[in-house]
């Protein structure tokens, strides 16, 4: 067996969107094997987290100087800091996808494998590699 195929034999993957559910400052990812929260933070910006477990870890940085959420470090950071009100985009489900979109930007999340790719002005700026996300 070479070494990439052993490498992807004992990879964790994120293969399997169950649920997809829109709050005030997010969006939020029920995959089988974990979690995911998409804050569409700008017109340019948009930040994913995504992790195996049943809950992300609390926000800690230190580094982002513009957030949408609270922040443990917020008092460290102080006046550095500001928060803005996240982008609430437009969602539409397909059969076997679901479609993000806010002005000129499209985010479709593939349910089965999971697997999300970004377009803006019809070029597409990036997609997962379905089913090695």
């Amino acid at each position: 067996m070479s070494s990439n195929k052993q490498y992807e034999s004992t990879m964790k993957k994120l293969n399997n969107l169950k649920k997809i559910t829109i709050s005030d400052n997010s969006i939020q990812l029920i995959l089988k094997e974990g979690i995911g929260r998409i804050y569409w933070m700008t017109d340019n910006i948009i930040r994913f987290r995504l992790t195996f477990e049943n809950a992300l870890a609390e926000e800690a940085s230190y580094v982002l100087t513009t957030t949408a959420w609270p922040d443990r470090l917020d008092n460290v950071v102080g006046n550095e800091r500001s928060r803005i009100s996240p982008i609430i985009p437009t969602l539409k489900k397909q059969q076997e996808s679901i479609t993000l979109s806010h002005g000129r930007t499209i985010i479709t999340i593939f349910s089965n494998p999971f697997y999300i790719q970004i377009e803006k002005d019809g070029s597409i700026y990036h997609r997962d590699l379905p089913g090695k996300a």
